[in-house]
């Protein structure tokens, strides 16, 4: 098996490390890889002072936080991902309520899904090295490779 570094990304910190562990061995075929993980704090920082202490103190645990404000993280996480996506992969429909009102605020919550997704592939870009293997983990960032190829041919 080679050994390769590694940047996975999630919406948040709270992953289960053994089993993504296991999940990259398996998958990629790799026995060692030294893993940064890339991910939403989960708490509103609107202030750079706040973000740079918050990063800083993220970097020692490898780990690297995308800052969402709060209207991406209400129209993003608990509109699009928590409204749409994840009641359709669990089989249960999407919600029936007034056609015209659930049309407007699809289009404003998919909006923000894909201005997150473009926020993670900042953040990405900006930490990717060449060699990398990224690994997307979760719903809440399918429209992330897209937004990856985008910036990086060769991500």
């Amino acid at each position: 098996m080679r050994s390769v570094r590694s940047l996975v990304i999630g919406l948040c910190y709270n992953t289960h490390r053994e089993t993504e562990r296991v999940l990259i061995v398996i998958v990629i075929g790799v026995k060692e890889f030294q893993a940064r993980r890339i991910g939403w704090t989960g708490v509103n920082v609107p202030d750079e002072a706040g973000q740079r202490a918050l990063t800083k103190a993220f970097a020692e645990k490898r780990c690297i936080p995308v800052f969402l404000d709060e209207d991406i993280v209400q129209q993003y996480y608990n509109g699009y991902c928590n409204n749409i996506l994840w009641p359709l992969f669990h089989y249960l429909g999407l919600p029936q309520e007034d056609r015209l009102a659930t049309t407007r605020s699809l289009q404003s919550q998919f909006a923000a899904y894909k201005k997150a997704n473009e926020m993670f592939a900042d953040v990405i870009n900006q930490n990717y090295k060449e060699g990398d293997v990224v690994w997307c983990h979760d719903y809440h960032l399918m429209f992330l490779p897209k937004c990856l190829k985008k910036h990086n041919l060769f991500i």
